[in-house]
This record gives C-alpha cells, sequence and structure tokens, in this order.
C-alpha cells in the first residue's frame, strides 16, 4: 500500500503552494538568473496539476514555441524527472522506481518519470508528441503512455541529419509541413487560438541573450559553472517561447543575474554583455542545450506566409542567433 505522502504528493494543491512559494522566495532575494527560470519553469509544471489542465507530455527538444503560442506548458519526462529528484519528493520517487515492475537497465529518466507518475507526483497526459531520431526510449516511453490513458500520440518524423552541410529541401519542407499539421491540431484539440509570432518572437530574446553569452563561453574568455549552466538550460525548455523565458534568459546578460553562473575570475572586459566576468581560463567549458535555430526550417512557406515570424528548432550548433524567413 502507498504511504499517505505518496498518495497526496503534488496533487495537493497547499503543496503545490508551497513549493511555489519557496522558489519565488529563492528568486526574490537572489536576483539572479538561474532562480527566476527555476521558480517560473517549477510554477507553470506545478499549474499542470491543477484540475482540467490539458496536460501534453513531450519528447525532449520538442519544439515548445509550437505549444506556447497555445498558452500549454509542456511536461518533458527527462526534466520533470530530474527535477523532483532534486527536490524533497526524491524519497518518494526512489520508492516508487523500486516497488515499479520497471527493468533497472531501462533510461533512468524515464523510469523515474514513469514512477512519478504512478505515485501522482505528475499529472497524467492529455496527449503525448514525440520526435525522431534522438532517441527511440523516449518515443516508446510516449506511445505507451498514450496508449494506457486512451489520449493520442503524435510523432514527427525527422530524418537523420546529413555530416555535413544543410539537409535536402525536400526533407525540411516534410518536417515543417508535419510542424504545420500539428500546430493545428493543437487548436481543434484545445480550442485556444494560436499566438505563434509571439512565442517566436520570445524565443528570438532569448536567443539573443545567450549568443551573447555563448560566444564567450565557446572562446574559452567566459567561465561557467557548467553544473548549474546545463540545470539552467536543460529546464529553460520548458519556458521557450513565453515571457518568462525570454526574461529569465535576458537576466543573464546583468552582473547580478548571471551572478551565481560565473565561475570568478581574474581580469574583465571580453566580447560579450557588460558587467559579466572573464579571463583567459579555459578550464571550465560547459555542456549545454542552448535554444538553437535553422535557417532551413524557418524558409518553409508554412512559417513565413503565415505569420512572417522567425521559428525556433532544436539542433546542435553551439552558438545560436534569431533566424528569419528571408535567411
Amino acid at each position: 500500500m502507498k504511504s499517505t505522502a505518496l498518495q497526496s504528493g503534488l496533487a495537493s494543491t497547499m503543496a503545490r503552494r508551497a513549493v511555489s512559494v519557496r522558489t519565488q522566495v529563492r528568486a526574490l532575494k537572489s536576483g539572479t538568473a538561474r532562480k527566476y527560470l527555476e521558480h517560473h519553469a517549477l510554477a507553470a509544471a506545478l499549474a499542470l496539476h491543477e484540475e482540467g489542465a490539458f496536460v501534453p507530455w513531450v519528447s525532449y527538444l520538442f519544439p515548445s514555441e509550437l505549444l506556447a503560442s497555445y498558452g500549454l506548458t509542456p511536461l518533458i519526462p527527462e526534466v520533470a524527472a530530474t527535477t523532483l529528484m532534486g527536490m524533497d519528493f526524491r524519497g518518494e520517487v526512489e520508492v516508487a522506481m523500486n516497488r515499479s515492475a520497471l527493468p533497472r537497465d531501462l533510461c533512468s529518466y524515464h523510469r523515474a518519470a514513469r514512477a512519478a507518475l504512478d505515485a501522482r507526483l505528475l499529472p497524467a497526459p492529455s496527449l503525448c508528441l514525440g520526435t525522431t531520431p534522438l532517441c527511440a526510449a523516449k518515443e516508446c516511453l510516449l506511445d505507451e503512455l498514450a496508449r494506457e490513458h486512451d489520449v493520442p500520440f503524435i510523432s514527427i518524423h525527422v530524418p537523420l541529419p546529413p555530416d555535413e552541410g544543410p539537409a535536402h529541401p525536400d526533407q525540411v519542407a516534410d518536417v515543417a509541413e508535419q510542424l504545420g499539421a500539428l500546430h493545428e491540431q493543437l487548436g481543434e484539440m484545445t480550442g485556444r487560438r494560436p499566438a505563434l509570432a509571439e512565442a517566436i518572437r520570445n524565443s528570438s530574446r532569448a536567443a539573443r541573450a545567450w549568443r551573447y553569452i555563448d560566444t564567450g563561453r565557446m572562446s574559452g574568455d567566459l567561465v561557467l559553472d557548467g553544473r548549474h549552466m546545463f540545470a539552467f538550460a536543460f529546464l529553460g525548455q520548458m519556458l521557450w517561447g513565453t515571457v518568462p523565458g525570454a526574461r529569465g534568459f535576458e537576466k543573464l546578460l546583468t552582473e547580478r543575474g548571471c551572478a551565481d553562473l560565473v565561475v570568478p575570475t581574474y581580469g574583465s572586459g571580453g566580447p560579450a554583455a557588460p558587467g559579466l566576468a572573464w579571463s583567459g581560463c579555459t578550464r571550465c567549458r560547459t555542456t549545454t542545450t542552448p535554444p538553437s535555430t535553422s535557417s532551413a526550417l524557418t524558409g518553409e512557406p508554412w512559417c513565413s506566409r503565415r505569420w512572417g515570424a522567425p521559428i525556433w528548432t532544436r539542433s546542435i550548433p553551439p552558438t545560436p542567433s534569431p533566424t528569419w524567413p528571408d535567411d
């Protein structure tokens, strides 16, 4: 039999409110981008537990702007599992994992997320959305959850990228067509009107701020705490396309906003934002997943003809910048 704590978990309104207030106080006290982003991401995630909430479970690196345009918050199993394991609910998640019949060689992210769902620490999906070809395990997890909860599972089929150079235009057009169809389907399912251009502008704001930071990071001039910086970008996926997400990344450009991410160094001055600590030291390189763009996809008429605005996609390039349909 599950314990009382396990049964209530984050399903309790008071428990969710207490967690949100704690993170809000920390954000106000610190004034840093990291704490600001953590609070708003967690607040958005907790709202998914409210009665009648539309809960899209999505794969890691799914283009969140499609959801943000409808005011929807993505529940990303990898991010949710990591966040819960770093909070007071770690014990409940571990108990649920040990009681589950899932194999121990299953992806630890997915095993923790599935156990947290069974323990009511995560809300059940209203829809499952995936992408290929990054990880087959996440597609299997989302497909299984969709069948168990009798909700749709939609996967965007993305061909393997070439070793060098841009993808073939026909492949780009096919992916863009799938994204367009999915965006329309989201509107039909939720009954909401989209604001895609606004969501894309918010992502562009975040990218402009990140470009300053990433330029110094990749050159070795800006020394960052790799663990915290990864967590910042990892959690930031939930807010791509939102105003809090844009503001969170823009806070990185202030001395106070970046205070708990920049490793103290000697010397100052550099190619990026004013007020940050710079040096020639290259001892600390971070491995992050920043918001990034694909100029190929933005040229698809689905984006430019309808909204005349750039669209974000997930890719590997380390130095993102806003892209526009005419690029």
